[in-house]
């Protein structure tokens, strides 16, 4: 069996626990990692399987789109879930290589080349953290691309808008969710090969399909958002 872990895919460290649970910003003084990070990687998996012990006995189950944050330094390799950040940061001034892939369940490697400024954004928010405490899917669209303004509504005029169509988006576009009210509920950066990357709440980064995040939002995609 391939792409197997040995926990809890949901498990929080103990040390950002208070962060997470509480939603406050980590103090900027405050060091998660013994060793300064050179490299690293955002891997998604399209099919994982992870083990967990029942009553003293395995249970195999699947995890679709699995996604871990690979990090690298000094000899050394750690890895975490993605659902850690952005309250978990990296505050390294080492980073010299950052790459993003999708793993199909063969175990072939798709780099995802966002445009622009959008890789080297994200790994801002892996590395410095969250702005602000209050930081939402839609203030994360803004930040990937280079617009952010704390407290500051989206302005619309800044992203060529054009009707959903499931063959019109992009790799670096935004897919904009609306309810049975038509009113704006969820924004997903699509990723490519059916996958988008999108901040779940205030706190943690998700990556799902369409379906899945239609099904957590009871929405519908409407409009599809590219920066000009």
């Amino acid at each position: 069996m391939s792409n197997v872990v040995h926990r809890v895919p949901n498990d929080i460290p103990v040390r950002i626990s208070v962060y997470w649970f509480n939603n406050i910003l980590v103090p900027s003084s405050t060091n998660f990692y013994d060793f300064e990070i050179s490299k690293v990687s955002i891997n998604i998996f399209t099919h994982k399987h992870a083990i967990v012990d029942v009553n003293s006995h395995p249970l195999v189950f699947s995890l679709l789109n699995e996604a871990h944050v690979k990090l690298k330094g000094a000899g050394k390799t750690l890895r975490m879930g993605l659902h850690l950040f952005p309250i978990q940061r990296l505050k390294s001034k080492s980073i010299v290589k950052f790459t993003i892939k999708i793993i199909d369940k063969e175990g072939k490697k798709f780099p995802v080349n966002l445009p622009g400024r959008m890789n080297m954004n994200i790994l801002a928010l892996l590395n410095e953290g969250r702005p602000h405490r209050i930081f939402t899917c839609i203030q994360f669209i803004e930040f990937i691309n280079d617009v952010y303004v704390h407290d500051q509504v989206p302005n619309w005029n800044r992203y060529i808008i054009k009707q959903w169509l499931p063959d019109q988006i992009k790799e670096g576009d935004a897919v904009l969710l609306n309810n049975a009210q038509r009113r704006p509920t969820h924004t997903a950066l699509y990723i490519g090969r059916n996958l988008y990357l999108w901040l779940r709440g205030t706190q943690c980064f998700h990556v799902s399909t369409l379906e899945s995040m239609l099904a957590t939002y009871k929405s519908h995609p409407t409009y599809i958002l590219t920066p000009r």
